[in-house]
């Protein structure tokens, strides 16, 4: 990992540990479908859908920005191609800045942006495995619908780049989920 992206990881750890003793922090977590952007010619099948899964400790700044560390798996493709199971993985850690709006009262939409590091793996059954870990922008949209004042039921998109042997896949997200603050 860069010194760089080390640094701001720190420096944005410090803010939210800081400011979870302010009442203004929160936690989210979401599970849904991830996709590889990846080409299924010449594959007897392919399966370029998986199960994603994001965790994310945010601190609420002011007029709606947040600082945000996370985790985010787009989850796992496969493919079989002359005969050969090929899958592919990607996940990794991220930290950006989000904007949450408030529609009204129970309503708001948001957007992240950030720097994920993303490890990316491949792996031809029976022959073997690449692993490449690459730091990648990243982005997101939520949608949210407060049941509770501090708990809200999300919709998320988000999207980055997975890179193997010098290929860059889109890898995205769309997921439900909970963001519980405190």
């Amino acid at each position: 990992m860069k010194k760089s992206t080390l640094a701001a990881v720190g420096l944005l750890a410090s803010i939210i540990a800081v400011g979870a003793h302010a009442d203004n922090g929160y936690v989210s977590a979401d599970v849904g479908l991830g996709h590889g952007n990846i080409s299924c010619q010449g594959a007897t099948s392919c399966n370029n859908n998986g199960t994603s899964f994001k965790f994310i400790l945010g601190l609420q700044l002011e007029e709606g920005f947040a600082g945000e560390l996370g985790y985010i798996d787009f989850g796992r493709a496969g493919a079989t191609v002359s005969g050969m199971n090929v899958t592919g993985e990607a996940s990794g850690g991220m930290v950006g800045l989000a904007y949450l709006a408030k529609l009204n009262n129970n309503i708001g939409v948001g957007v992240r942006v950030g720097a994920a590091r993303i490890e990316a793996k491949g792996a031809v059954a029976g022959v073997g495995s690449i692993t490449e870990t690459h730091t990648k922008p990243y982005f997101g949209l939520v949608g949210s619908y407060a049941i509770t004042p501090t708990t809200h039921i999300e919709l998320a998109f988000d999207t980055s780049k997975a890179e193997l042997v010098s290929n860059d896949v889109t890898v995205q997200s769309i997921a439900i989920g909970v963001r519980q603050a405190f």
